[in-house]
């Protein structure tokens, strides 16, 4: 049989089996799973098809991944291991399908694979559908589908009753402790204020407060101490810095394309510094994504100043942001690749929905057809975001002219004019003789030189100015160049702009020369209905986009911004999989308060700012980290939140902080710090790039694809290529090596030691002064003590070296500051 016959069979054998297989389990099958099948696909099977890694759009990690199968349809079908093509696949019966690559399973191992299938193919812990393919009459959607949690629009919950009143200062604690006194478990006790204030620093500046910062709060015993707090670090510039890099995350920032052609994005740090302005004015979300998606077409107000219309575009930038093909030589390919790119952005970044995984075909977990990835792919199409689409595309860059800029020029040219003029008329007085005498001049240049009249300077012109003029004749060319500096200049930002306006004829198989049915623009109809009405417009589509988007009752806008709030705030998303809300997606916690927050903050105005307060200003945010042994085995991931997370600084937050217990942390806002000219190559390496040896905040530093600097990537930084809504926080050599051996360690430590050395001459007080800068608090006599001891003996060992006795001290001091800020403590919150 051939293997697409084989298929077509297969798939007919899952739908008539859909009803009839039931998964029943039975702790005899648990546990052969866990002892037989388990190892063997995690042995065999998981390094390709993983939710990283699914090639072949197959994932066999998940059971319901297996079950709806990949690109060749369903992997195995319940109760018939004859007919599922994951057993055709390891028998190797079929010379196009081998699996493993390689060697074949044992005949053990594949009787055993056939085994589990042939019982159930039970997974412990995980329930699963068999779903046919859609149906072409009746209902698109189930019934399931529907009411899925994530497409049901956030409805008001009541708030539970609580055995602690006295705890539950907000709502949010209210569903937070209701959950844990159902299972039994009380929260953690209150962080003292310590930890309090340098946790609330961290989490909205991402640095640590000053000493005085904390003997204010520390002395302030009013009830509204630290609401005073929040509202300090809300109103500071810092948060902008803090907050706009989380979202630079989401939106896959970076200052290089990547992929074929790296190439330096010079002017894109526009839409970086737009971020940061748009959180410290506490732009509403709704505005917030409408500008991301639409900037460059909402119309200009009246009472608006051009400087307004160069914010919204520099906005828009987010769209141009993600890495593309470049040099790609078909340019019907390249341009479906950047539409592609940028709805799966958008799917993830404001739906937590993989839209991009039904390009080929029907999305395999999530009620989105391939019809309506190519309807919505229809506002993308319509969009221009390169300047054309031949080998090499550059990305398309609008020319602004800020605000006064026309006056401006016309001043510029009142002045500019007769210091252009004295040069000429200069050159014409003391040149043109010996000019039009020289016969080397092929007439022609000659002529263009006085062309009609009006005089141009030939290339070249201070050749045949006399020697005994061209003194002056510099200081005139200096003059016009000083000058022509002055000229006033339209600010280029990169972002997209409008296209023809066109609809789009689904791909079969996501190959465009393969053309389907004819869609037309409009929304996910999971949200919208079965039969929604198209986009009436002669624009792209992308405004009444961000207005689908920022609807209240929209379900899933409103959720996630909040979720990725509470996942920067509590460790882990209500939802853990922040950019996922879909069936492979986790389910939400709490699920109420989810609903609950995602309303409130609608009615807040879509102010990001008041979720903070919202958060901070609980129990559950003031809660201890405090370990409960008994709590941990009933909520062993703390999802219930008995306990507040430790959590580890980013990488961005142990460089600023290192920068700022050392006084040479650089404040300066917003610009660019790339040396590199638009459309610059960036080299693998990143060797011609600028250098990371400054004292700027880390927001600042150009990020470069395929050279992202060492210190981040040491820390977990993100892959700047997707959206990452999360980040993971990895334990590995290379961080302590950076903590003790890099040049950004060793520069600040020695100049923490120099400062320690002159403002101290005492040892104490120095180690004090320490610890307060960088830990938030004293030292204790234990640690005073061992510290002590270690500078006498480092000093002493110095010497022994043969350094001198200045530089053998201030090097001890340099390896206690190293000591302290490579601690635990240091790196991580409590």
């Amino acid at each position: 049989m051939r293997l697409p016959i084989l298929i077509c069979c297969i798939a007919l054998v899952a739908q008539s089996c859909s009803d009839a297989a039931e998964l029943t389990s039975s702790p005899e099958k648990e546990l052969f799973f866990e002892n037989k099948i388990r190892p063997l696909l995690a042995e065999h099977c998981w390094d390709c098809h993983n939710a990283d890694l699914a090639e072949s759009r197959l994932r066999l990690d998940n059971l319901q991944a297996i079950l709806d199968g990949g690109d060749r349809g369903p992997a195995l079908i319940p109760g018939d291991a004859k007919n599922s093509l994951l057993i055709h696949a390891v028998n190797h019966s079929e010379a196009e399908l081998q699996m493993p690559e390689g060697d074949k399973l044992s005949a053990r191992e594949i009787k055993d694979l056939a085994k589990w299938i042939n019982e159930g193919a039970i997974w412990p812990g995980q329930k699963a559908e068999l779903r046919g393919p859609r149906k072409k009459d009746g209902p698109l959607f189930t019934e399931a589908e529907k009411n899925f949690w994530a497409f049901t629009p956030p409805s008001e919950p009541e708030f539970p009753a609580v055995l602690d009143e006295a705890w539950a200062k907000s709502p949010i604690d209210r569903f937070v402790l209701s959950k844990l006194e159902a299972a039994g478990l009380k929260p953690a006790p209150p962080a003292d204020k310590r930890s309090l204030i340098r946790r609330a620093y961290f989490d909205l500046i991402g640095l640590p407060p000053t000493p005085e910062q904390v003997q204010s709060f520390l002395d302030d015993e009013s009830p509204e101490a630290f609401e005073k707090v929040v509202e300090e670090l809300l109103a500071s510039p810092r948060y902008g810095e803090r907050w706009g890099r989380h979202w630079l995350d989401v939106a896959r920032y970076a200052d290089s394309n990547g992929l074929d052609e790296n190439w330096a994005f010079e002017h894109i740090y526009k839409y970086r510094d737009w971020v940061i302005d748009a959180f410290n004015e506490d732009l509403p979300y709704d505005t917030f994504v409408t500008h991301q998606l639409a900037g460059d077409l909402i119309k200009q107000k009246p009472d608006e100043t051009r400087d307004d219309y160069l914010y919204r575009v520099s906005a828009a930038g987010f769209l141009s942001l993600g890495p593309k093909m470049i040099a790609d030589d078909d340019p019907k390919k390249k341009k479906m690749d950047i539409v592609d790119e940028q709805l799966n952005t958008v799917g993830q970044t404001f739906m937590a929905m993989t839209i991009g995984c039904a390009r080929c075909h029907d999305h395999k977990f999530d009620p989105i057809p391939a019809w309506d990835y190519y309807a919505m792919a229809g506002i993308f199409k319509s969009t221009r975001t390169m300047q054309h689409l031949k080998v090499v595309a550059p990305v398309w860059l609008h020319e602004v002219k800020p605000e006064g800029y026309d006056d401006k020029l016309k001043a510029f040219n009142k002045t500019h004019e007769p210091i252009v003029k004295a040069r000429d008329d200069f050159w014409i007085e003391h040149a043109k003789k010996s000019f039009l005498a020289d016969d080397i001049v092929p007439d022609e240049v000659k002529r263009r030189a006085f062309n009609n009249g009006k005089f141009k300077l030939p290339n070249k012109p201070q050749q045949w100015v006399p020697k005994e003029q061209r003194k002056r004749w510099r200081e005139l060319e200096k003059a016009v160049k000083e000058s022509e500096n002055s000229r006033p200049k339209k600010i280029t930002v990169m972002a997209p702009t409008e296209g023809k306006p066109e609809d789009l004829k689904v791909s079969l198989r996501g190959n465009y020369l393969t053309q389907g049915a004819q869609t037309k623009r409009q929304f996910l109809r999971i949200i919208e209905g079965e039969e929604p009405k198209p986009i009436e417009t002669k624009q792209s589509g992308r405004l009444e986009l961000a207005e689908w988007l920022t609807t209240p009752d929209h379900p899933l806008t409103s959720r996630v911004m909040v979720n990725r709030i509470w996942r920067w705030r509590f460790g882990t998303g209500i939802v853990a999989t922040t950019d996922n809300f879909g069936r492979l997606g986790e389910r939400p916690s709490h699920p109420e308060l989810l609903d609950w927050l995602a309303i409130k903050f609608v009615e807040d105005g879509w102010s990001i700012k008041a979720m903070h307060r919202r958060m901070m200003l609980s129990s559950t945010y003031q809660m201890s980290t405090q370990h409960n042994p008994a709590a941990t085995d009933i909520d062993p991931e703390n999802r219930l939140l008995h306990r507040f997370p430790r959590k580890r600084l980013e990488a961005e937050a142990i460089r600023d902080t290192i920068l700022f217990v050392s006084d040479n942390i650089d404040f300066t806002m917003h610009g660019s710090l790339m040396p590199l000219k638009d459309r610059a190559y960036v080299t693998g390496t990143g060797s011609n790039t600028h250098s990371y040896d400054n004292d700027r905040r880390s927001v600042y530093q150009p990020i470069y694809r395929s050279a992202v600097y060492d210190v981040l990537t040491a820390f977990d930084f993100p892959d700047p290529a997707t959206p990452n809504g999360d980040r993971q926080e990895s334990v590995i050599a290379p961080q302590a090596l950076v903590m003790m051996n890099s040049p950004l360690v060793a520069k600040n430590m020695r100049r923490i030691a120099e400062r320690l050395l002159e403002e101290f001459s005492e040892t104490e007080p120095r180690i004090e002064s320490l610890y307060q800068r960088a830990l938030s608090r004293p030292p204790t006599d234990n640690e005073l003590g061992m510290l002590r001891d270690f500078i006498n003996q480092a000093v002493q060992q110095n010497k022994t070296e043969g350094m001198n006795p200045e530089e053998a001290i201030l090097n001890a001091w340099q390896s206690v500051a190293r000591i302290v800020i490579s601690s635990n403590e240091f790196l991580y919150l409590n």
